[in-house]
């Protein structure tokens, strides 16, 4: 059940195209400066570069961490399915040849 819910996660994940990011990034630089409000200076140059690219690897990490996170679960199901079987099958061979 584990490894065949988090594997629908898997599969009905849909990645974040680069403009999309790019998007959602400026549209939270934008919010940001909304907020530092009229009296403060704009960034820009060189730190609204950096600004943008940390933006950038927030905004894809947090669409990410539900894909890690089913991934990390799928496998584990899938690694217990396999023991599961494993001790399943010696308990048989066992009763059969011993």
């Amino acid at each position: 059940m584990l490894a065949a819910y988090n594997g629908y996660t898997l599969w009905q994940h849909e990645s974040l195209t680069p403009r999309q990011i790019d998007r959602e990034a400026q549209q939270q630089l934008e919010a940001l400066e909304d907020r530092r409000g009229p009296h403060l200076s704009p960034i820009q140059g060189e730190r609204r570069q950096q600004l943008l690219e940390r933006l950038r690897a927030e905004v894809k990490g947090i669409h990410e961490q539900p894909y890690r996170d089913a991934s990390r679960w799928f496998f584990l199901g899938m690694g217990c399915l396999i023991i599961g079987l494993g001790h399943r099958l010696a308990g048989a061979l066992q009763q059969r040849y011993f």
